[in-house]
């Protein structure tokens, strides 16, 4: 089958998907509430889908390594420090923790500059050696994640439980007001990482042929890590953490398409992320009753396909 045919098979099915996700179970008397509760669930899921997928591909791009993640920089623990920070600074009753369009603003705003101006003073200092960057990256990782430990160790038990709401990925309590702020947000670098999906063609090549051909790579690895840093934080904020989805799905469309343009297998990518995120939490809310959450199993899934893909880089 050409990867044409997949892309329009692929999008019928997760177009299906959608349909029965927001369709189940409605009739004459219930189709006006269940439809308000289910349409911005399901925005909201293609919104971290979209943005999820597009960062984890573009910095395997980069990278030049297709078992490496976004998260490895530190903003998953980032998001759970910040929050932590908040509950245990201004308790739960603060509007910041209250709110969910002021908290979700916030904690954005905090994210996106915080690793744009780390990562880029990094990256300055090394001379865009990305790999340092990386090493530098789970050292911080681990840092957030013992102060966040801490944290929580001494913060008052009934704080922690507000808190440890915030922190798992749900999809079942997103405000309206926040999944439009998310979508204005992630027009502008959704667009610029499209018209540049020839640049990271030339990049596939490696760092020494992008240059021959005219590619700044330094300035595209600056200008794509400020990018990742906007993606990754607008859809944690929205929901929380969700670790290896673009891991996942990014190597599932390298796997099922045979062409390399950026183009091609990030559109696979991202429909097979809004099939995958929809119909997993379908199948959390009818089969599960909402007993697990969505994250605890794409980061199973996830972390299960990733020592798949080290044993067979290593074997290769």
């Amino acid at each position: 089958m050409s990867d044409r045919k997949k892309l329009i098979v692929m999008s019928i099915i997760a177009a299906l998907v959608c349909f029965i996700y927001v369709a189940y179970g409605l009739n004459s008397n219930n189709y006006a509430y269940l439809l308000y509760r289910r349409i911005p669930r399901l925005v909201a899921m293609i919104i971290v889908a979209i943005a999820i997928c597009v960062a984890s591909g573009i910095f395997q791009t980069i990278t030049n390594n297709r078992l490496l993640t976004p998260d490895l920089l530190g903003y998953s623990q980032l998001y759970i420090f910040i929050q932590t920070l908040m509950v245990f600074l201004l308790r739960s009753s603060h509007p910041l923790n209250q709110n969910s369009t002021l908290n979700f603003i916030s904690v954005m705003l905090i994210m996106v500059v915080t690793s744009t101006l780390l990562f880029s003073y990094i990256l300055k200092i090394s001379n865009h050696y990305l790999y340092l960057l990386l090493l530098i990256g789970i050292i911080i990782n681990t840092l957030f994640s013992s102060a966040n430990s801490f944290l929580q160790m001494i913060i008052d038990p009934n704080e922690y439980l507000v808190l440890q709401n915030q922190l798992v990925a749900s999809f079942n309590s997103v405000d309206i007001k926040v999944i439009i702020a998310a979508t204005l947000i992630l027009i502008v670098p959704l667009i610029w990482v499209y018209r540049r999906f020839a640049y990271y063609d030339v990049l596939l090549l490696g760092k020494d042929y992008a240059e021959n051909l005219s590619v700044d790579s330094n300035k595209m690895y600056m200008n794509s890590l400020i990018v990742i840093s906007i993606l990754i934080s607008v859809a944690t904020a929205l929901v929380g953490p969700i670790v290896f989805l673009g891991m996942l799905v990014i190597n599932i469309a390298r796997m099922s398409v045979r062409a390399y343009q950026h183009k091609v297998f990030m559109a696979y990518g991202v429909l097979t992320s809004i099939l995958m995120v929809v119909a997993g939490q379908f199948v959390i809310d009818k089969v599960f009753n909402l007993s697990i959450a969505l994250s605890v199993v794409i980061n199973l899934v996830g972390g299960f396909i990733m020592i798949i893909l080290i044993i067979k880089e290593k074997q290769a």
